[in-house]
Order: C-alpha cells, then structure tokens, then sequence
C-alpha cells in the first residue's frame, strides 16, 4: 500500500473545521500535528490521546491518532482507532476503510484487507487508491493477477496516471503471455460498421494488401494515443507499405456497468470527433478480447496472423509501423 499517497489525500481533508473548540485544544492539536510531520509519533499519539480524553466527542480525532499509530507500524491501535472513527460516522470515512485496508496488509491478513478496499468501493465508487491498493494487493498477495490488472484497468479508466505505470509493471507480461497464442488464420466472424450493418471479417480480406487491426475500447487513453499517432502517418504507411488499418472497437458490455448500445454511440461520436482516417467498426458479440490497451493483429496478404501484440501509451507508433514495413517486403516479425 503507497502510505504517501494516502498521506497526502489526509491533509486534504480538514476534519476538524465544522467544530467549535476551546482555544488550549486547539493549540494542543496543532502541537500534535506538528509533531507528526516531524516524525515524532510517540510525542504525537501522547497529546492525542490526551485530547481525545477531553473531547471524545470529536470522532475525527481518532482518525487522526490512528493514522500516526499506522506510520509508527502499531498496526493493531491504528484499526482500533480506525474503526472507533468509522462506526462514529465520521466525515470520509472512506478513508478510515482504506488505511484499516494498509494496517490489515502489513499484519498480512490479505482478506480483511481485501474486503476493506471493497467497502471503500462501495461508499465511494471512484476512489482510484482504493483499486490502485486492492489491484496490487490481489497481485502480490492472493495470486489474482486476472483480478488485480482488472481493478488497475479501472483505475486507469478513472484518469489514475499512477495506474498507468502499476499496469505497465505489473500487468504487462501476464497480458502478453495471455494472448501470445492466436490461430494461423484471422477468425471469420461478424462484426457490425458504423450504420449498424453486419459484415463478416472475411470480407475485410485483400489479397493484394496487408491489413492492420486494433482493437480499442473508445475510453482507454492507451488507444487514443496509438490512434492519434497513427492518424498521423496514416498516408505514408499505406503507400510505403501496403498496409490498410482497421478499428474494431471492443466495447465494454458487462464489465464495470457498461452497455453496449451506449458504448457505442459513445464511441461512433468519438470517432466523429477526432475525424480518424481508420475503417471502424464493432465487436456486438463479444468475439475479440478486451484489454485497457490496444490489442494489435497483423495479418499477412495470405489472410494469416504474422503476429499480435499489445501496445501501450508508453510504447511508440513506430514499432507498429516498422512492423508493416517488414510484412511488405516479407522479412520475418518476431
């Protein structure tokens, strides 16, 4: 659990602020925080205890000395306090959830840990920490890596930039390896175009030419960057190698409360909007993976898969472009 980042969100909070207090507790909270920040938690949780003897009537109070006993690794005091701040209904309580979730991690009870994170969820959907933390606890700790990149997926959607870089470390070869093995001959399945009309991918196929698909959930800023890029060079890659791109958009039906039909129209105004130069179409039976990133088929005149790759915002056009440039002049991909 990122302690840092948990820290910072604390400070965003001013717990205390909607209550009247008497001036000598007001000075000693003060003391009490600025000990804190020093480091001096012994010092700290002593004049918050003495505080709270006074006015243990501010529930906030405990959140505040719970979180010093957590960064003084007395793990078992800071859920006390944590839960005394919770079931006293204080303000954000999400967050009492979440650090009770970091406390439970270092005593490595994982499922308590794991059902905290998913209370978070629960009182505050778009938490990101909270699917950062849990995405990483089902990784590292209860071998679910399926779980935990899907939980970092989420959060990535939700604009986490840190997520970003959780998934690129973590998730990255196990989705690789996940889709390493792919059939000799593109799957001959239907798929529907823009006006809602069914077209089989068979018909896709040019002998005289290569073809380029990428699958893209619409919202996955990994795509948007990959397509933009591409949207760039769109003319020199189809002259210079032969090589015509198609979008499938795979929409997110099922996960995370997505409907297709909305997807979708979501997704034809995004396309509308950035006026992409790329074919489109979509995925209404569910038959291609879906992935946060853009999952990338190349396919050969002879209408075989050469290679399929996952592409990431991180990685440049350039390596999907350079692997065109081999397929016209025939050189082997890896």
């Amino acid at each position: 659990m990122n302690i840092n980042r948990i820290w910072q969100s604390l400070f965003l909070i001013i717990f205390i602020h909607c209550f009247t207090i008497a001036q000598n507790v007001e000075k000693e909270l003060q003391r009490a925080v600025s000990e804190d920040k020093k480091g001096n938690y012994e010092s700290a949780i002593k004049i918050y205890s003495k505080i709270i003897k006074e006015r243990p009537d501010i529930i906030e109070l405990f959140y505040l000395r719970g979180f010093t006993y957590m960064k003084n690794a007395d793990y078992q005091n800071a859920i006390e306090d944590f839960t005394k701040c919770r079931d006293g209904n204080c303000q954000h309580k999400e967050f009492a959830y979440l650090n009770q979730a970091v406390c439970y991690k270092n005593l490595h009870q994982f499922t308590n840990a794991l059902s905290n994170l998913t209370k978070v969820m629960e009182i505050y959907p778009s938490h990101t920490d909270a699917y950062v933390e849990r995405g990483l606890l089902k990784i590292d700790y209860l071998k679910d890596p399926d779980g935990g990149c899907s939980d970092l997926t989420y959060a990535l959607r939700l604009g986490d930039s840190t997520a970003g870089l959780m998934y690129i470390e973590n998730c990255k070869q196990n989705v690789d390896s996940k889709y390493s093995t792919f059939p000799a001959d593109f799957p001959m399945v239907n798929i529907e175009t823009v006006n809602g009309n069914l077209v089989n991918i068979k018909d896709l196929h040019d002998p005289t030419q290569n073809l380029l698909i990428i699958l893209w959930t619409y919202w996955g800023r990994p795509g948007y960057e990959i397509l933009s890029d591409l949207s760039n060079v769109y003319d020199s890659l189809f002259q210079n190698t032969n090589s015509k791109i198609i979008v499938i958009y795979s929409t997110m039906e099922n996960r995370y409360g997505k409907n297709y039909s909305k997807d979708k129209q979501k997704a034809i105004s995004f396309y509308l909007e950035h006026k992409f130069p790329f074919e489109s179409y979509f995925d209404p039976n569910g038959e291609f993976p879906k992935n946060i990133c853009p999952i990338v088929y190349y396919i050969n005149q002879n209408n075989q898969i050469v290679k399929k790759s996952i592409s990431y915002a991180y990685e440049s056009w350039v390596d999907i472009y350079n692997t065109c440039e081999k397929m016209s002049k025939n050189i082997p991909v890896e």
